[in-house]
């Protein structure tokens, strides 16, 4: 038997036009030296409680947010990233009316597991242990038991679900806070990565094209952090086109991989037919 751990978080799931979710795995043995050396970082950067996305608006954060990409990429052999965003904008989930955007994160939540779990798992008696970040709108207990017993109602029809998820075995959920569960913060960074690459393409160019100094790019003033958060994803960026990690940003405008099987994976949800809406409240 192997044990497995999942640590999650998600990005803006009641404000924005796109949300996302992200998913750090890894295999139990290796976690020591992985909270370890990340807990290091933190410590060696003066962070005392925690890091978070949306605390990026100084060169502090910053600092922190390029010394965690780095050690990504440094323990990449380690762990695993997957990242599932999607558009409030699309044919799912414009006019929908009264959009239950909780219940929507939920089913989310359902395809990111197990789409992400049955790909890069699939050794034979294994058990999971998930450590969701404890803020998220989540009915922990009400997933636990789709995933558990692969029933939820939508599965058959939306979710075309892999037949190596049943092979699954989730033994627990424990929602968690991140400061005690250090990996979480690894999930909350890339899933407002991954969200901001796609919700501001067009400031990222731009401060791009200041740093190079483009005579013809635009000029305005950003919000705080934006400029930060822009330079963070310009690097990641570069990084994985020099690690040949197939990973589009400029054609895509966003984040998106075409490789799932690397250990960082991005990719944005597509409605399934008509019939694929997302939930509303009754």
């Amino acid at each position: 038997m192997k044990n497995y751990l999942a640590f999650s978080d998600d990005s803006k799931n009641n404000n924005g036009r796109y949300r996302g979710l992200a998913l750090v795995t890894l295999t139990k043995e290796n976690l020591t030296i992985l909270e370890d050396d990340f807990l290091k970082i933190l410590e060696e950067s003066g962070v005392d409680s925690e890091f978070k996305w949306s605390k990026v608006r100084n060169a502090k954060y910053s600092f922190v947010a390029n010394k965690i990409i780095d050690f990504v990429f440094k323990k990449k052999d380690l762990l695993c990233i997957d990242v599932l965003i999607w558009d409030t904008t699309d044919s799912r989930h414009s006019g929908v009316r009264g959009r239950d955007d909780n219940a929507n994160l939920v089913r989310m939540y359902y395809h990111l597991v197990s789409n992400s779990l049955a790909r890069r798992y699939l050794i034979n008696d294994s058990h999971w242990f998930w450590y969701p970040d404890h803020q998220s709108d989540v009915d922990w207990s009400e997933l636990g038991k789709c995933i558990l017993y692969k029933n939820h109602l939508l599965i058959a029809d939306l979710f075309n679900q892999s037949s190596s998820f049943g092979r699954i075995r989730l033994k627990n959920i424990v929602p968690s806070e991140s400061h005690k569960k250090p990996l979480i913060q690894i999930a909350d960074m890339f899933a407002g990565l991954v969200v901001f690459s796609w919700a501001e393409f067009s400031t990222i160019m731009d401060v791009k094209n200041s740093t190079q100094g483009e005579l013809f790019s635009t000029k305005k003033d950003l919000a705080p952090g934006k400029r930060e958060k822009s330079l963070i994803a310009l690097k990641f960026n570069n990084l994985c086109k020099r690690n040949k990690l197939m990973v589009a940003f400029d054609s895509t405008k966003g984040f998106y991989s075409y490789d799932r099987n690397a250990f960082v994976n991005f990719w944005i949800y597509e409605a399934h037919g008509d019939y694929d809406k997302a939930p509303y409240k009754s």
